[in-house]
């Protein structure tokens, strides 16, 4: 999809070196940060829960997954000395630790609760936030009121442009696995297995 003449590129007004920089540019200016929701918690704090069900459902969905990964990790590190003598973890952890100025610890300074920060908050991301600020069909179901291109000299999207933006949105709009479904068969089948399935399972009795 974001190969060279892949869907995004022909759905966008970009050569693909400006598709390229688009992408490498986000990764620079996007941050996975621990308790996401807490860049609201100013306005939350004046609005309050009922005026601001965004940040209040999002921070109580936050620590809810945040406990779930805690413990399954927990389950496997008993303790931080345990998580840095884990070669894998720490090659996994210098891939989404590309940039200089990330906010996340070096190696030797990490914790079992960084990790656990940090994995829930790619679950939030990709499943509550995404739900809710992802959705961009409504915009783009108009040719003339949204558009991923438009050509010199007019105001709205002709038919192919329309119909590419239309695609994008359908392709990255697919429904997916609700979290109410059962994971029992990816948790790995060993001595733990008994332990971890009580804790996805104690996961989704919240949701219940």
């Amino acid at each position: 999809m974001t190969t060279e003449y892949g869907l995004l590129h022909r759905a966008l007004a970009l050569d693909f070196d400006g598709v390229r920089n688009a992408l490498i540019t986000g990764l620079h200016v996007s941050r996975v940060a621990a308790k996401p929701m807490d860049k609201h918690k100013e306005a939350l704090a004046e609005l309050g829960d009922l005026d601001f069900p965004f940040a209040a459902d999002g921070r109580d969905f936050y620590e809810v997954v945040h406990k779930m990964v805690l413990r399954y990790f927990r389950v496997y590190y008993r303790s931080d000395e345990q998580v840095r003598s884990d070669a894998d973890m720490e090659r996994f952890y210098a891939a989404i630790r590309i940039f200089k100025d990330s906010s996340m610890p070096a190696w030797d300074q990490i914790t079992t609760e960084h990790l656990a920060a940090h994995a829930a908050s790619f679950i939030f991301s990709v499943s509550g936030s995404h739900h809710v600020v992802g959705n961009v069909a409504e915009y783009i179901v108009h040719p003339d009121f949204a558009s991923t291109r438009i050509r010199p000299g007019i105001e709205i999207a002709d038919v192919e442009a329309s119909h590419y933006g239309l695609l994008v949105a359908i392709l990255t709009g697919m429904k997916a696995p609700k979290l109410m479904s059962d994971f029992s068969h990816l948790l790995l089948n060993d001595k733990h297995l008994i332990e971890t399935h009580k804790i996805f399972d104690d996961f989704q009795v919240v949701f219940s």
